[in-house]
């Protein structure tokens, strides 16, 4: 296909999320990149609607492979055998029936909580470097207590440089922690 129009009529993923400021923003799951905002969802997908143009329009134009959404007929049935041991299948059927719904939705949740959870480690581990990049190391803190400067576990701290202790302030039992870092 070379023509956006033909594109256009495809049915492609359209996802709606509200953002923090409270507005809709509107994606299209198979074309990477290709958003809109809108105050509500019939203005988020009408800007997502000419997003879309202008993206499919610069694909073409630069060379670049379009990708298509996945037609019905190329799902998957939706239908799976799966062998449990016996235990697990036991435990699923009183989870069901503490909940009062079918083992069919007891396994569709515990998939769908699955999916949901390694997409977030996935995201999350893809932005794991930009995140590390706030993180400070973790500050060393010394105890000074006039009262303890002389204690057994308080002097091997100091050796080893974990800790460095420091008179009290006039009074004995005094302690100060002094942020080092």
């Amino acid at each position: 296909m070379t023509d956006v129009s033909s594109y256009l009529s495809l049915p492609y993923t359209r996802v709606l999320k509200r953002d923090e400021d409270g507005d809709i923003v509107a994606t299209i799951a198979e074309l990477d990149g290709c958003m809109a905002h809108g105050a509500d969802e019939s203005e988020a997908l009408q800007k997502l609607r000419d997003a879309q143009v202008a993206w499919l329009e610069a694909a073409i134009a630069t060379g670049q492979d379009v990708p298509v959404p996945e037609m019905d007929e190329d799902l998957p049935s939706g239908k799976f055998v799966v062998r449990l041991p016996r235990s697990l299948h036991q435990r699923l059927n009183k989870l069901a029936k503490k909940d009062d719904v079918s083992l069919n939705q007891v396994m569709v949740m515990a998939a769908t909580e699955h999916v949901a959870r390694r997409e977030s480690r996935k995201e999350q581990s893809t932005h794991a470097p930009d995140v590390s990049a706030w993180h400070r190391p973790p500050a060393r803190w010394s105890f000074a207590r006039e009262s303890c400067a002389t204690s057994k576990y308080l002097r091997q701290l100091k050796r080893h440089g974990v800790v460095a202790a420091e008179a009290g302030e006039n009074d004995p039992h005094f302690t100060r922690r002094v942020r080092k870092g």
